[in-house]
């Protein structure tokens, strides 16, 4: 192998004239490319200038340093050490954005244009000791698919020219190669299928397999080569142990093939998973047992760089903060991560979803099958992923797109096609609408299902109210798991103390834009407050809807929009993590994973909000999707916000199935005297078993019923006058409640933070609400600094 990276010199050719100049022959370059990288990085392009303002436009998204749409030139000259005839060699650039086209000492080998796989060129034709290489990057939409999705748009990852992952030359003895080794889940085996054909036809070869359970070798096996050789082999394994977010357990195969004198001519390895998803009438089960998915959203947001990183201890870095959340599912909006995302899932226990590199909704400029590449590169490049990533346990599940209208047949014919590759993945034709299940599709995303709603903005005063929401009524409405599409989306005030981290190839300048507008009004100061109590208030209901969706029977799981700021679509700051997946000190991950966790204790009730004297109920469930637990301590309190026990209770429960649980019956209890005036409580649920404990919390508010006499000690108004002044300067309370008239700039608000963004859907709503609790008028009456 030949790693070809690093200094390659460069020509932009934004007027498209390298071709017809014959470029490919040689051409006096503009200065030095330095790869694996981009335009940005190299410092290629227009540079973006921020004007200070605080516009629609500057709060758009992040902005590169440096921008290029268009074709880039790039030659390099090689030596092959060891060049030898007999064998094949190919290039092969990791990921590209878009089209490549190759030429080897002006011979032109061919063009590629993936957005999500490896461009492979075979150069064996013209090989030679001494070569140079000419390759041409044009990173316009050359198949008009838009500029929405993920994988190719501004509004995130930015369209970056370049190549960002491995780029070498490999030399092999085959001419034909094609090893592929893969789980049989229902046969407890590894099955080998090889169709190999040397160049050399005078030369003897072997192929070693050796199988390990993990370290451990279980099976191996010895075959002599023909020249054209097929091997189909089937190896039994004693027992199993399956692959799952709780034991992500792998299996290694290694695969190597020596010539007489005892050398290797190839090395081949893989780790292989034992895990299937089935569908039980409309329960998903993984390795038979019921399994709920707890996802985010990646909508490929990469501050730092612009493109998403290509080594895995960045991936396991990211995944490994996702799952510490209490997630198992990555759906990936629009777009596929590469190789080393699926190797640091494989070994974590994650859940992905890969989409194909298309979102066209019916208010953009064009539909699916407007244009006339749309019914061959769709269909060409999910194919590719599949083919390239679909060995890997941690695929699970495909999605066409993100949010597709137009020729539906387009989707229909990819998945069928998808289907006869790979059967062990799960297969959607696409992410979100309330529509028809076409035969082909083995799971069903949507936020309504036949108009009945599967995610609880469809219900925000119950959500505020209590717990008892659930979307049972739609999950009856089909025989396929349903998920619910991009749950959530409540804006949080923009993280201004995060621009520092803005040191790499995008521009903070939605951020600073905000930032400025703060110090015009002697506000800078409050930010992080405001941060703080809308990123709260963001935290209580994503709370409710995810327990809602756990609470649901049979429900298939639910992609949260997100974990971690979207930086586009003017500023969705909607994460409890910024877009670097760091912290914003909102929460943490022991607290969110409270309740979003294989084990979830959930109280439902009706209302958060009561007197003293009245009975308050809940009913006690448990959304076990760990395994069959037996002998569970369930015990339930009720605290006062410095800790102290008001009521308790503790019982033995016999066994919690897997799936969602009524654990007990109802309980209910008055808190009477035991306040002595109105209070904020906690509700606290705790189960444990095996040493392990799953606890789960809820705030009420509890009010002790007025003295009648008290209105003798305060005035209560909807307007001031003189003599209600006159009142007041004599040492009288005035309880103020002013009609929106009577005020200036009255703006009606709601409990509930604005949607997604303010700009993006425009919106007069806040991002929720600060209260200054010094204030006299809560001594009496419990509440939040965001309530």
């Amino acid at each position: 192998m030949y790693d070809i990276s690093g200094s390659w010199s460069y020509k932009l050719d934004s007027d498209d004239t390298g071709s017809k100049n014959h470029w490919y022959q040689g051409f006096n370059e503009d200065g030095e490319f330095t790869f694996p990288g981009s335009n940005t990085d190299n410092n290629i392009g227009s540079s973006y200038v921020y004007d200070g303002k605080l516009s629609k436009e500057n709060v758009h998204m992040l902005r590169s340093r440096y921008s290029y749409i268009g074709k880039i030139w790039f030659k390099k000259r090689i030596k092959l050490d060891g060049f030898d005839e007999r064998k094949v060699y190919k290039i092969i650039f990791e990921r590209i954005m878009w089209q490549s086209s190759l030429w080897i000492n002006g011979n032109f080998i061919g063009t590629c244009d993936s957005l999500s796989t490896s461009h492979v060129f075979d150069i064996t034709e013209f090989t030679a000791p001494s070569m140079e290489i000419t390759l041409c990057i044009d990173n316009r939409d050359i198949h008009e698919i838009g500029t929405a999705p993920s994988a190719y748009t501004e509004e995130t990852q930015t369209i970056w020219n370049g190549a960002i992952g491995k780029m070498h030359i490999v030399e092999s003895v085959l001419k034909e190669e094609k090893i592929n080794v893969f789980a049989d889940f229902d046969g407890e085996s590894i099955v080998l299928n090889a169709d190999l054909e040397f160049m050399d036809t005078s030369e003897q070869y072997k192929l070693n397999i050796n199988i390990y359970d993990e370290t451990k070798l279980i099976d191996s096996a010895v075959y002599s080569l023909k020249k054209k050789d097929v091997l189909n082999e089937k190896f039994k394994l004693n027992s199993i142990n399956y692959w799952d977010e709780n034991n992500p357990h792998l299996y290694k195969v290694k695969i190597s093939i020596e010539n007489h004198a005892g050398t290797n001519v190839l090395n081949f390895s893989k780790s292989i998973g034992f895990r299937k998803f089935t569908n039980n009438r409309g329960q998903m089960l993984l390795n038979n047992n019921p399994v709920f998915l707890r996802g985010t959203v990646d909508c490929c947001i990469f501050p730092k760089t612009g493109y998403p990183p290509m080594d895995i201890d960045s991936w396991k870095k990211i995944l490994t903060k996702i799952k510490s959340y209490g997630f198992n599912h990555v759906r990936y909006h629009s777009w596929c991560p590469p190789e080393a995302a699926f190797d640091a899932a494989d070994q974590l226990g994650l859940y992905l979803q890969v989409e194909g590199p298309i979102w066209l909704d019916d208010y953009m400029p064009f539909v699916l099958g407007d244009k006339p590449d749309h019914y061959t590169f769709f269909e060409r490049e999910s194919a590719q992923i599949v083919d390239e990533y679909g060995d890997h346990p941690s695929f699970c599940f495909f999605s066409c797109g993100n949010e597709l209208r137009g020729d539906n047949t387009i989707l229909r014919n990819i998945v069928k096609k998808l289907k006869t590759m790979n059967k062990s993945i799960l297969y959607t034709c696409t992410s979100n609408w309330d529509r028809s299940v076409y035969p082909e599709e083995d799971f069903f995303i949507a936020q309504t299902v036949e108009k009945k709603p599967v995610r609880g903005q469809y219900y925000l005063d119950e959500l505020s109210n209590g717990t008892n929401v659930n979307f049972n009524d739609a999950i009856k409405q089909r025989d396929i798991p349903i998920i619910s599409h991009e749950v959530g989306q409540y804006s949080i005030y923009p993280r201004i103390q995060e621009i520092s981290k803005y040191n790499g190839n995008l521009l903070p300048v939605n951020f600073e834009a905000i930032k400025d507008d703060l110090i015009k009004k002697n506000m800078v100061e409050e930010a992080e407050v405001f941060t703080h109590d809308s990123g709260r208030l963001a935290f209580e209901l994503y709370k409710s809807e995810v327990e809602a969706a756990l609470g649901t029977d049979r429900m298939g799981g639910f992609q949260l929009l997100g974990l971690n700021d979207f930086t586009g679509q003017s500023t969705a700051t909607v994460g409890m993590l910024d877009s670097f997946w760091e912290d914003k000190n909102i929460t943490n991950a022991d607290e969110f994973k409270q309740f979003n966790n294989t084990i979830v204790p959930l109280a439902i009730f009706k209302k958060r909000n009561f007197y003293s004297n009245e009975l308050f109920s809940f009913l006690p469930k448990v959304a076990n999707y760990l395994k069959d637990i037996k002998k569970v301590d369930f015990y339930w309190s009720l605290k006062n916000r410095e800790g102290k026990v008001l009521i308790e209770k503790n019982c033995n429960i016999k066994n919690i199935s897997t799936g969602l649980n009524n654990v007990k019956e109802i309980q209910s209890f008055t808190v009477g005297d035991k306040i002595s005036k109105s209070e904020q409580l906690v509700l606290e649920m705790k189960i444990r078993f095996d040493d392990e404990t799953y606890e789960n919390s809820w705030n009420l508010w509890c009010y002790k019923s007025l003295d009648k006499k008290y209105n003798k000690y305060f005035i209560q108004s909807n307007y001031i006058d003189d003599e209600i002044m006159r009142r007041v300067y004599n040492g009288e309370n005035l309880l103020l409640e002013p009609k929106s008239r009577f005020i200036k700039n009255a703006e009606k608000t709601t409990f509930f933070s604005v949607f997604w963004s303010p700009v993006h859907f425009m919106s007069k709503d806040s991002c929720g609400a600060h209260i200054d609790l010094n204030c006299p008028l809560f001594e009496l009456f419990p509440t939040d600094s965001l309530y």
